[in-house]
């Protein structure tokens, strides 16, 4: 059965939309996520200077210094 033109051309229209949303919501993940990726690393850049500050204000040797500022970057 042959489906008249104007049929096709709303089936066209109507998955096209549905594309269109689909990507739209795509995107609109894709910059939430990267938001959140982004606040996470400014809390941690400011926990990890944070904690360096503290150990040179508490006087702490080199290693244990170095094991702060390794602590906040690498395990968080």
């Amino acid at each position: 059965m042959i489906e008249p033109p104007e049929r096709r051309a709303l089936d066209s229209r109507f998955a096209n939309g549905i594309r269109t949303s689909l990507w739209g919501i795509e995107e609109l993940l894709y910059v939430i996520v990267g938001v959140l990726l982004l606040a996470a690393a400014v809390l941690v850049v400011v926990g990890t200077v944070t904690g360096l500050i503290n150990a040179i204000r508490l006087h702490s040797n080199a290693v244990d210094t170095g094991v702060v500022v390794l602590d906040r970057v690498l395990l968080t």
